[in-house]
């Protein structure tokens, strides 16, 4: 099942990315079709670890994944704020993106063995799909510290743009704010709970 789920993610994810670039390719779109992007390299990488025979391959596909869970938020939050008419200061913005990419770089050298992300690994098989287990290393907090910042500040904007009664769509703002809980919720599912299926994705 796991493996349909997230080959069929990966196939919606690229479609999306063709119909929005068809549908609004007159018009600014630059973080929504990086959105889609994103999240079609991390599907991309949970069908490539689900199917993975060896620990370096599932590596592999745990990097895509970590490739769209670390700039997937900090992308989200800038569409975000471009759409409640909050933008994000640029120095901000590159030091967020500074974090998340010393984050992505750390995951990325545990091809060489490295353990500060990750202490330990092991590749098992679990309802007919590979799954990585992995042990956390002294540096994998730097990771949720961002996941936690980024659902706030979410959170934060929108709760702004509420506040200032700014000519934005409501209706909108509400289905983002849907969306942000849901995956909040699924994430802390996930966190607490055993699981094959990786629903965040």
């Amino acid at each position: 099942m796991a493996n349909i789920v997230y080959f069929t993610m990966f196939v919606l994810s690229v479609l999306n990315i063709i119909l929005l670039s068809i549908v609004v390719k007159q018009q600014r779109c630059f973080y929504p079709v990086t959105l889609f992007m994103l999240i079609s390299v991390s599907c991309f990488g949970y069908v490539t670890m689900a199917n993975a025979s060896n620990v370096p391959v599932a590596l592999l596909g745990n990097i895509m994944t970590y490739f769209g869970a670390c700039f997937l938020p900090y992308c989200f939050l800038l569409c975000i704020s471009e759409l409640c008419q909050t933008p994000v200061k640029k120095w901000m913005s590159l030091l967020m993106f500074a974090y998340n990419a010393a984050v992505f770089y750390l995951v990325w050298i545990t091809l060489d063995g490295v353990t500060l992300y990750y202490a330990d690994m092991e590749l098992i098989q679990r309802g007919g799909i590979s799954m990585l287990v992995t042990q956390p290393g002294p540096l994998r907090i730097l990771y949720e510290i961002s996941v936690v910042f980024y659902a706030i500040a979410v959170v934060g904007v929108i709760i702004h743009a509420f506040r200032t009664n700014k000519n934005i769509s409501y209706k909108n703002l509400w289905m983002l704010i849907s969306l942000e809980l849901i995956t909040m919720v699924i994430y802390a599912y996930e966190k607490i709970f055993d699981h094959t299926v990786d629903w965040v994705c």
